[in-house]
């Protein structure tokens, strides 16, 4: 699903988002992935930060009741 982005502050700056979606009860995996002005679409492959920055998705598992 695509997200809805907030505005652009800086060219620096984390945008916050939202994805609106029919959770039902259970467990879930949520995965997001990001992709950049360019259209470029982050890696799935983990990196340290450093020296070039961390890749992958950020992943968390959520319980709705």
């Amino acid at each position: 699903m695509q997200a809805e982005l907030a505005a652009v502050d800086t060219i620096d700056t984390w945008r916050q988002w939202v994805v609106m979606w029919g959770a039902t009860p259970g467990e879930h995996r949520l995965q997001v992935r990001e992709t950049d002005g360019a259209g470029q679409t982050q890696t799935p492959e983990r990196a340290h930060p450093f020296p070039d920055g961390a890749t992958a998705h950020h992943t968390v598992v959520v319980r709705v009741v």
